[in-house]
Order: C-alpha cells, then sequence, then structure tokens
C-alpha cells in the first residue's frame, strides 16, 4: 500500500486468542509505517484473509489451538511465494523458531518480548 509515495506494509494478525489479536492490532495501527489489514484466529479465517485481505506480512501464531502452524506456514508460502511470515509465540527455545524458519517463515519472536523488538520483527522481516 502506498500513502503519499511511501510504502506501508499491510500486516494480518493470527492469533487464536482475541486478546492477543487486539493488542497488536492496536501495538500496529499506532505505527504510521504499518497498516492492520485484519486478524484471524484459526487456519481457516487465516485461508480467507490472505485470499481476501492481501497482506504484506502476517504475523502468526505457532499453535492456533489444535492445529499446527507449521503446516500453515508452509502452505501458506507454497500458495503465496512472497508472502512474508513472522512468528510470534509464546515460546522463546530455540527449537520453535528453527522449526518455523525451515518451513518458510522469515523471523521469530517470543510474545514475552518488549514491544519495540516486535515493531523491530515487523519491519526487517
Amino acid at each position: 500500500m502506498q500513502v503519499n509515495g511511501e510504502s506501508k506494509n499491510r500486516v494480518l494478525v493470527v492469533d487464536d486468542h482475541p486478546v492477543v489479536r487486539e493488542g497488536l492490532a492496536g501495538l500496529i495501527k499506532r505505527q504510521s509505517d504499518l497498516v492492520y489489514c485484519g486478524g484471524a484466529g484459526s487456519v481457516e479465517e487465516t485461508y480467507e484473509a490472505v485470499e481476501t485481505l492481501q497482506p504484506d506480512l502476517v504475523l502468526l501464531d505457532l499453535w492456533l489451538g489444535s492445529s499446527d502452524g507449521l503446516e500453515l506456514i508452509k502452505s501458506l508460502r507454497a500458495q503465496h511465494p512472497l508472502l512474508r511470515i513472522l512468528v510470534i509465540s509464546f515460546s522463546d527455545e530455540a527449537i520453535y523458531a528453527e522449526r518455523a524458519l525451515r518451513a518458510g517463515a522469515r523471523g521469530y519472536v517470543p510474545k514475552a518480548r518488549p514491544a519495540k523488538e516486535i515493531l523491530e520483527a515487523i519491519r526487517t522481516v
């Protein structure tokens, strides 16, 4: 998306906890260089949102209820090779970051990190 000649990244927030989605949405909305384009709480909602909202980046929780986020990452990357995926997760264990990156995510950030670091990750993936 371009506003006043500047490119703004459209971010889709995917998390099965509404309070997390809403908090991340609020954080993104306060940034002049980012656009919150929507949220999803399940795998099915994510596929629909990616198709209809056309985000540049998906901020994705690795665990969506009983669904495997790794398979979702692989599928999204296969269908949308240019789509950037940043995993945000409660776990800070390296094994989960490694698995997410192997599946096709461009980055991994623990939810426990400060907002400034999460925004930096969004901007750099």
